[in-house]
């Protein structure tokens, strides 16, 4: 049932993925409301772990993007929405980060993964954050980095980012 509903979110483009900017995506973490930027990242993290799931949201660039700039960002976002900074776990950069590491599964987004250096905001963010992160952020954060580290480049950037080091540090 769950499979049919996912093809279905595909089959009429729910979130606007075939079209050109904005996307439904864009518009629900633009929200003021925090509840929906958290629920539209649970949404789409959801969407992430079945493969049709997967499928539909990679037939575009822009979400890859979109989630790689709310992952970032996020502290950025609170302090710009919601008049306040909170570092470490919010529920909106978990799923982000979820939905991240299972789209990393495939070539395209692993490649534009490496090329926007979240490789080095990972180790940036569990380096100075780490006494704020939970557990479902590292095993994430180093799930994704493993897939990561399976590509050419994504080798050469953990090797310039001293990436063993690091976690070992850790």
């Amino acid at each position: 049932m769950r499979r049919e509903v996912i093809i279905g979110y595909s089959k009429h483009d729910i979130l606007d993925i075939r079209r050109d900017y904005p996307c439904v995506v864009e518009s629900i973490f633009k929200q003021k409301s925090k509840k929906v930027g958290e629920y539209g990242a649970r949404f789409i993290n959801s969407l992430t772990s079945d493969y049709y799931g997967r499928t539909y949201l990679l037939e575009s660039d822009k979400l890859v993007l979109l989630l790689i700039e709310i992952f970032i960002n996020e502290v950025v976002i609170c302090k710009v929405y919601f008049d306040h900074i909170k570092k470490g776990d919010t529920v909106v950069r978990r799923n982000c980060l979820g939905a991240l590491q299972k789209l990393s599964l495939r070539k395209k987004p692993q490649f534009i993964m490496i090329e926007k250096d979240i490789i080095k905001w990972i180790l940036h963010t569990l380096k100075y954050e780490k006494n704020s992160l939970g557990e479902y952020f590292y095993e994430y954060a180093t799930a994704l980095l493993m897939n990561l580290s399976l590509r050419a480049a994504g080798k050469k950037k953990c090797e310039e980012a001293e990436v063993i080091k690091k976690l070992i540090e850790l």
